[in-house]
């Protein structure tokens, strides 16, 4: 996620919210058998405003891949135009 970030700061992209997942007991099958979207079986997601402060547990948990953690993160950017 920091390379993906990085890409965008560096580009003017602003940063907007951050989306928090939770995968704690998602059957990842499910959407694979009967085709649909992966977005589709997310649990409502916790957002962290641009002004939030990220606690550190979090920051732990973004720097780690999908599969060993129980949660998955979605970093907005926007371009002003």
């Amino acid at each position: 996620m920091s390379k993906a970030c990085t890409f965008y700061q560096k580009h003017g992209f602003v940063k907007g919210e951050i989306h928090r997942f939770s995968l704690d007991g998602l059957n990842v099958e499910k959407p694979i058998q009967y085709k649909e979207h992966f977005w589709e079986i997310l649990p409502k997601p916790f957002i962290f405003k641009p002004q939030d402060i990220i606690p550190e547990e979090d920051q732990q948990r973004m720097k780690l891949p999908p599969a060993n953690s129980k949660y998955c993160y979605e970093q907005h950017f926007f371009l002003e135009l």
